[in-house]
């Protein structure tokens, strides 16, 4: 009864270890792919990528980077603002673009 137990929690940590290592590996993957698109986003014009942490809500991770930005002196009240971001509408999400005035 011993054996078998230890079996089923030797086969069972080797399962929780794999499935680690994969969120692991895409969780690495993830950060490289954003790495890349702030490399991407600063050979454009006039767009200077910063990469910040999602708040829960959208609209507090919106809050949070206009107030970053505000914080840097790289926005001052009355700039416009151009949000590029996705939108859950129903069941999928939707690419959207807001027009902001910072205040």
């Amino acid at each position: 009864m011993s054996l078998l137990f230890f079996l089923l929690t030797e086969v069972l940590r080797q399962l929780l270890l794999h499935r680690l290592l994969l969120l692991c590996r895409l969780l690495l993957r993830r950060l490289q792919l954003c790495r890349l698109l702030l490399r991407q986003l600063r050979l454009l014009r006039a767009v200077e990528p910063i990469l910040l942490e999602l708040a829960t809500d959208p609209n507090a991770t919106i809050e949070n980077a206009l107030a970053h930005l505000r914080r840097a002196g790289l926005a001052a009240p009355g700039d416009k603002i151009v949000i590029a971001t996705d939108i859950v509408a129903e069941d999928r999400l939707v690419d959207a673009v807001q027009l902001r005035t910072l205040r």
